[in-house]
């Protein structure tokens, strides 16, 4: 028998969640499902309005705009909730200047597997590698505190379950960059942009400093706090 890939939460227990989501005012992804339409924002309240319970979310920009072109008016959401990932689908009630308005979802689909925070990279940060005994760097796409994906160079040939020694992540801190060592991580997949034809390689961490995690872990919560900030001034 197979194993569900996931656990389902209702009833108080998803109200619970939505609540801890909510307080901790953790970013969460809205997405208009099959379509190239997403946003990162937060869930706001729980909102009782006559017989029926509302989830309230933090408006985005052009969302109702380009919400009318889909007539079921559904969005799906995905957060991390200690480091799980979990999703739900709900349809939009109606919206205005303070918030979407959702209808409460009846279920949240919780990962059995842990998932990470991946931060979008701007345009400076690299990554530095050793592969077939020669160092090597490129530019990042995304990273995590569990893997990172980098654009390939044109003469680097490397092959899933490949292994990466000496890997260090060149990361912004303020007005300057920091170094945060790795010492082994593995290709997971290699993949083409379908637009440019890059390259596109992603790796797992195999081994890394207790310091270094916590450290890594420190910067991407605050790159999480600063889109926040960022997005509600959109």
């Amino acid at each position: 028998m197979d194993i569900q890939p996931f656990e389902v939460i209702a009833d108080q227990k998803l109200v619970e969640m939505l609540q801890t989501i909510i307080d901790s005012r953790r970013l969460c992804k809205m997405e208009i499902p099959r379509t190239r339409f997403g946003w990162m924002t937060i869930l706001l309240n729980l909102q009782k309005d006559g017989p029926s319970n509302y989830l309230l979310v933090d408006p985005v920009a052009r969302f109702e705009n380009i919400l009318s072109r889909f007539p079921t008016r559904e969005v799906s959401f995905e957060f991390l909730e200690n480091g799980i990932l979990c999703r739900f689908s709900s349809h939009v009630v109606r919206c205005d200047p303070q918030a979407i308005w959702l209808e409460l979802p009846n279920s949240i689909y919780r990962n059995q597997r842990r998932a990470h925070f991946r931060v979008e990279a701007s345009s400076n940060e690299e990554i530095v590698f050793h592969a077939a005994g020669k160092e090597e760097k490129a530019w990042i796409k995304d990273y995590s505190l569990g893997g990172v994906s980098f654009f390939m160079e044109s003469h680097l040939i490397l092959n899933v379950g490949d292994e990466l020694t000496d890997v260090s992540l060149i990361l912004p801190q303020g007005k300057t960059m920091h170094s945060y060592p790795i010492p082994l991580a593995v290709v997971r997949r290699i993949t083409t942009q379908s637009g440019d034809k890059k390259k596109v390689c992603a790796l797992r961490f195999l081994k890394s400093e207790g310091m270094i995690q916590e450290e890594l872990g420190r910067h991407i919560f605050e790159e999480q706090r600063s889109l926040i900030r960022r997005l509600r001034k959109i």
